[in-house]
């Protein structure tokens, strides 16, 4: 493939960057015995170069594309380094936190929403104290 340039290095112009993640690339995938077409792997590089513009490290942006590349969506590379930085990052959300965090934002966000449920916990509250105080009573 000849002389491969790093990616995340100081380099003139956003074409060798590119040229650069293309080879690292290529040069990932010949390591494995794959042959792609080139056109998936400009598809993916496209994407891995511009996440290389906006500051991702190179090492993520390396990885999303090969997995973008392996898992046959390269059209989808952006979203992999998005899903790869915030796993390194810890922060990271399955579907099932995804769908929690929703249900939180939406009752943080619903004024209706939060009245029912302060009024469901008042009504549970006062149910609490009555029967607290009717065993003293008894």
């Amino acid at each position: 493939m000849g002389e491969v340039v790093p990616i995340g290095g100081s380099l003139e112009s956003p074409a060798s960057v590119g040229q650069a993640l293309f080879a690292a690339i290529v040069d990932e995938l010949a390591a494995g015995g794959v042959t792609v077409p080139r056109r998936l792997i400009a598809t993916a590089t496209k994407q891995g170069r511009e996440a290389l513009d906006d500051g991702v490290a190179p090492d993520i942006v390396l990885a999303g594309c090969l997995a973008a590349l392996r898992s046959g969506k390269p059209q989808y590379t952006t979203h992999l380094i998005g899903d790869l930085a915030f796993a390194k990052a810890g922060q990271y959300l399955t579907p099932a936190d995804y769908r929690k965090k929703l249900s939180e934002t939406n009752l943080d966000s619903n004024p209706a929403l939060l009245r029912i449920t302060e009024t469901i916990d008042r009504i549970n509250a006062e149910k609490l104290t009555r029967k607290g105080g009717d065993d003293d009573k008894g």
